[in-house]
């Protein structure tokens, strides 16, 4: 992912960019997740400060692979492996 060089970015910008890529970290393949974790960290720790989000969003995320686990899991033991 790559981003302008931005002087004042907008709040509302930001705010903007910083939902779009929590939502990408949990929709997308490791290769999106990487990247968009790599650019959301940097804005939070350099522009934003909002150290929350990053908390939320691992829950998120975490949750999501729990789940996809728990599939994992089921459909093994329904195919009897």
């Amino acid at each position: 992912m790559v981003l302008p060089l931005l002087e004042h970015p907008s709040e509302a910008f930001l705010a903007l960019l910083e939902e779009d890529l929590t939502k990408l970290i949990v929709q997308q393949d490791v290769a999106v997740v990487s990247s968009c974790l790599s650019c959301l960290a940097t804005i939070v720790n350099k522009i934003t400060k909002n150290y929350k989000l990053i908390v939320d969003c691992y829950v998120k995320f975490r949750g999501e692979c729990w789940c996809v686990s728990q599939l994992f899991w089921e459909q093994k033991k329904r195919i009897g492996l």
